[in-house]
């Protein structure tokens, strides 16, 4: 179940904020193909890609230690002797990364250029692939618009960072030792949709079914919300015990998008208005 557009609109007026975001993570998605020489774009991943989306996304694991791990090796409690010189004194810049324990070891560097806590933010610009991407960046321009020219551009600016952290702290809640880094616009936008809910649930939203064939419906937003977060939390209680093995962060849907219904209800007077 896609979604490519709503109805009806606040107003036709551009969506600023949205737009400013969508550029923004479209010029990092850029630079994430320039450093993984296209490897993002058909899924291989090499050092480079590597590299960058440890030292700018967030790894539980150093928020829980208080440091910024220099290498995988080092992150992930491997034995680091292969760092060591003849006499057993440490290399410089040596940075070790397992791409095959039983074949091959290469080096690489990920130590963050920034703090940990701030890491909650720039994870929020990066994807893993090109389908985490466009993905979200649909998401975010079928509900964003709307939300924003209802809160207004400050608050929506508010909302959205303040659910990607959110949503960045939920998922840590659940494994605070995990080593995954994690990356992706996903839990703001589920912000973004927690608001919508509340604020458009009547809107019409079309979506595209691809299951054996391909059909377009046009459905209240108040179900198709609804259901996504159903599967989202059924998928995040699957998750639990397991975090550090799995590819999607469930939880942090969870988390951003009761963040974002939080919001509207402390920030706009939409229940007061809906009990009238």
């Amino acid at each position: 179940m896609i979604p490519f557009s709503d109805t009806p609109k606040v107003n036709s007026n551009p969506p600023v904020v949205t737009l400013a975001i969508i550029i923004v993570v479209l010029l990092v998605f850029l630079m994430q193909i320039f450093f993984s020489r296209l490897g993002i774009i058909s899924g291989t991943d090499n050092l480079g890609s590597i590299s960058f989306l440890n030292k700018w996304g967030f790894i539980p694991r150093e928020l829980s230690t208080g440091r910024s791990y220099m290498s995988l090796f080092e992150l992930m409690g491997l034995e680091s002797s292969l760092c060591l010189d003849v006499v057993g004194k440490a290399r410089d810049n040596c940075f070790i990364y397992v791409e095959n324990v039983n074949t091959q070891l290469r080096l690489i560097n990920i130590e963050s250029a920034v703090p940990t806590s701030i890491t909650l933010v720039t994870s929020m610009f990066l994807h893993g692939g090109a389908t985490h991407f466009l993905g979200n960046v649909v998401f975010l321009w079928v509900f964003g618009d709307n939300v924003e020219h209802r809160l207004g551009v400050i608050k929506y600016v508010l909302l959205y960072f303040t659910t990607g952290v959110v949503a960045g702290l939920t998922h840590y809640w659940i494994d605070p030792t995990s080593d995954t880094v994690l990356v992706g616009a996903s839990g703001a936008i589920s912000g973004v949709m927690g608001a919508y809910l509340l604020l458009f649930p009547s809107n019409r939203v079309r979506v595209l079914f691809m299951v054996v064939l391909i059909t377009v419906a046009e459905i209240r937003a108040l179900y198709v919300l609804g259901l996504w977060f159903l599967w989202q939390a059924v998928q995040a209680l699957l998750q639990i015990g397991m975090s550090s093995t799995v590819q999607v962060a469930f939880m942090a849907h969870v988390g951003g998008f009761l963040a974002g219904m939080l919001f509207v209800c402390i920030f706009t007077n939409v229940l007061l208005q809906r009990r009238q």
